[in-house]
């Protein structure tokens, strides 16, 4: 370092002495910088400002004196390492010079300084300090890595506890996700030509003929088929979710009734609220599921009846909480409790519970796809779940989703309302000829002009020679080459305000991001019905344009 970059810091409490010092400083080392302070307090105050490289501190100083200013700047991180040069008018004996160095000072000066022990000095120390600084930052880039080293080890450790515990569920989720999200949606096409084709031979079939009855029955199974497609679709986090913030507490209180007769009168319902208001970004339809398919579990583990609560919390968690089926981080939380007294799990149940089609039920009265359903739908919300069970004493499922900050929208669904015949043009976009042949015929027989397209690309080149507008899009969301929110882009330019509602059987990354779509969106789940189709058309056309 050259002199006129060295910082010297002079303290002392004689004003004389410290123009001595300034003299003295710039007859040695030419170009320092020189600051003085005349008292402890003042010099360290001037040493926080200025980070001098060197210190010259007197040692007799009323009120704090050179040891205590001494120790005071070795206390502090940033300037522990600046050396601290003791300025003595008598030689200092053994006692001076113990407690000099027990206050951590680096050397001496005799007063009167001599200008040559005062750049050797000066210069020494320099080169301690720099070595000092390159030592200290060698074992912090060294402690760094050991610690972080340390820190993955350990990681990696519990990580490999957890993992042999983990690994066939995730094989087993793995292996049903990737095939229902392979076959749900050609499954959920097939769905809505058998729910659409029974809805009109029913329409068809006048009161009393005897095949109504047969037309109906095919009706029903395709709704079953396609609640079945629905649980497939929820454990693997493939299914379509419009959020939007609610109060757990106030969907409880809007299913109570419905709970209440689910559960039976054998068992008893409490409700409790902990904490304030437990919002939470969820799709309301999905979180009832959630909430059902726990009850409903909870009731079957007390065939003699029981106790169940329900309870609605927020809390925070401070620390990071590894559990069976997942992690929770430090955060903002409500959580969601679903007690039980009744007959327990055994750890060996409790390791399988999330499984796909495990049940520990008789084959007539469970699936094995009623907590599976529950994880998925939990997990594609950003939640998870705690299970605490003991045999014989009842079970707890903890399901903690993230604390939402915007204000709860109204939790409580309004009836169906049925929507007047609306008059306009759809275009329907569906790379399924089933599907779009229906969709078109039922749209057409409500009074609506339709224009059918098989592709995103043929809908493109379809609108651009078009002159007369488009008031709607009925689009899947999975095309060839496209995704449908992807096209409705492409055409709202063309068509402004132009209304969209989406189909989908089923949904991946590269449609939607973790499933999710703006809750204000008109969106058709496949398989559909002929009324659902109508209405959810109507109701769109209804809307003023955006």
């Amino acid at each position: 370092m050259k002199d006129n970059n060295i910082k010297i810091l002079a303290i002392d409490d004689a004003e004389e002495n410290l123009e001595e010092l300034a003299a003295a400083v710039q007859e040695a080392l030419p170009g320092a910088l020189f600051y003085s302070a005349s008292g402890g307090e003042a010099g360290l105050e001037l040493a926080r400002a200025k980070d001098p490289d060197v210190i010259l501190l007197d040692i007799m100083m009323p009120r704090v004196d050179g040891f205590e200013t001494c120790r005071r700047l070795k206390a502090e991180e940033r300037l522990r390492d600046i050396p601290v040069i003791f300025m003595t008018s008598a030689k200092p004996d053994g006692a001076i010079c113990r407690e000099a160095f027990e206050s951590g000072g680096d050397a001496f000066l005799t007063k009167p300084l001599e200008i040559c022990e005062l750049a050797v000095q000066a210069r020494a120390m320099m080169k301690i300090r720099a070595a000092s600084l390159k030592q200290r930052a060698e074992n912090a880039r060294l402690q760094e890595m050991v610690d972080q080293r340390t820190h993955e080890l350990g990681l990696q450790l519990t990580a490999l506890r957890q993992s042999e515990e983990q690994l066939r569920q995730a094989q087993k989720l793995e292996i049903a996700g990737a095939l229902a999200g392979g076959i749900a949606h050609d499954f959920n096409n097939m769905l809505s030509a058998i729910l659409t084709y029974s809805d009109l031979l029913i329409k068809a079939l006048p009161e009393g003929d005897t095949r109504r009855a047969d037309a109906r029955e095919i009706h029903n199974t395709g709704l079953r088929g396609a609640a079945l497609t629905r649980q497939l679709l929820a454990f693997s986090r493939k299914q379509v979710l419009q959020p939007k913030v609610l109060d757990i507490g106030a969907v409880i209180g809007g299913m109570r009734g419905m709970l209440a007769t689910l559960l039976g009168e054998s068992i008893r319902l409490t409700v409790v609220a902990r904490g304030g208001a437990a919002l939470v970004k969820a799709d309301q339809g999905y979180l009832e599921q959630v909430i059902m398919n726990l009850c409903v579990n909870a009731r079957d583990a007390m065939p003699r009846g029981g106790k169940l609560t329900l309870e609605a919390s927020v809390l925070r968690m401070d620390t990071e909480y590894r559990h069976r089926h997942g992690t929770l981080l430090p955060g903002a939380y409500v959580m969601l409790a679903v007690t039980d007294n009744g007959c327990g799990m055994s750890p060996a149940v409790q390791a399988r519970i999330f499984e796909p089609f495990f049940t520990t039920k008789p084959r007539d009265k469970g699936t094995g796809l009623g907590l599976p359903t529950v994880d998925g739908i939990v997990r594609q919300s950003g939640g998870s779940i705690v299970v605490y069970s003991e045999e014989g004493r009842g079970s707890v499922f903890k399901v903690f989703f993230p604390l939402a900050a915007d204000k709860a929208a109204a939790a409580l669904t309004p009836p169906a309302r049925q929507y007047a015949a609306a008059r306009g043009t759809v275009l329907v976009v569906d790379d399924d000829v089933q599907v779009k042949s229906l969709a078109s015929r039922t749209l057409t027989e409500d009074g609506l002009t339709v224009v059918e397209a098989s592709s995103a690309e043929e809908a493109l080149r379809i609108c651009e020679l078009r002159k007369e507008p488009i008031d709607l899009l009925l689009t899947d969301m999975v095309l060839p080459g496209m995704t449908g929110i992807e096209l409705s882009d492409r055409l709202k330019p063309l068509f402004p305000g132009l209304r969209v509602i989406y189909m989908s059987g089923y949904t991946d990354q590269t449609v939607l991001e973790n499933g999710m779509l703006a809750p204000e969106k008109f969106f058709l789940q496949k398989p559909f019905t002929l009324d659902l189709l109508t209405q959810k058309t109507r109701e769109a056309l209804s809307r003023p344009p955006r």
